[in-house]
């Protein structure tokens, strides 16, 4: 017979969470951090990825997340995600229009949340850093990158957003024989992409 504790399941996590237990909190981003880091890092692109740091975007997500949370609504264990994603894509869409316009204006001596993201730094362990740099993240990254624009969104939105096939077919404006199109073609791309030795 097992000695270790069972998982509490992520629905008891969002309960313990909107109850105001930031251990709870924290172990339920945990859970997500691994897809959290690679989503950011491919929505950021290579481009943006070399001005801002993902770990930042991150920890901007972790606390934007937190403060809303009691907003969340849990309908069942899997909403979590993708709510979390669309904050992940708020946040990125915030940081580049202020990463733009800090281009055409003379720096500030603060940037917007730097406050935030150190108060972040300082308090809590992260549990995205624990997996930031990690191999399978950065391959998975690498190889989505390979794919094209339409192949690599598809993905995005149906194995990381967990929306399902209509879902994607909405948010793409194409037809469902298109989108099935494009998802065979990016999951045979990525996997010879992923099979690949290092």
């Amino acid at each position: 017979m097992s000695h270790f504790p069972t998982p509490t399941p992520t629905a008891g996590l969002v309960e313990q969470a909107r109850a105001g237990e930031v251990q709870a909190y924290e172990r339920l981003f945990a859970r997500v951090s691994t897809r959290l880091v690679a989503y950011v890092r491919v929505r950021l692109g290579a481009t943006l990825r070399g001005q801002l740091d993902p770990l930042d975007v991150v920890q901007e997500v972790y606390v934007r997340a937190h403060v809303a949370f009691p907003t969340f609504d849990p309908e069942h264990e899997r909403t979590f995600v993708p709510w979390l994603l669309k904050i992940a894509d708020n946040c990125l869409r915030d940081l580049a229009d202020h990463h733009n316009a800090q281009k055409r204006r003379p720096p500030s001596p603060v940037a917007h949340g730097s406050a935030v993201l150190a108060r972040v730094r300082d308090r809590h362990t992260n549990p995205a850093s624990r997996c930031a740099r990690d191999e399978t993240v950065d391959r998975l990254v690498a190889a989505l990158e390979t794919l094209d624009p339409d192949e690599r969104e598809a993905l995005l939105l149906r194995y990381f957003q967990d929306k399902s096939v209509d879902e994607v077919v909405a948010s793409m404006g194409r037809s469902r024989s298109t989108v099935l199109r494009i998802m065979g073609r990016a999951r045979v791309k990525l996997g010879q992409q992923l099979r690949q030795p290092l």
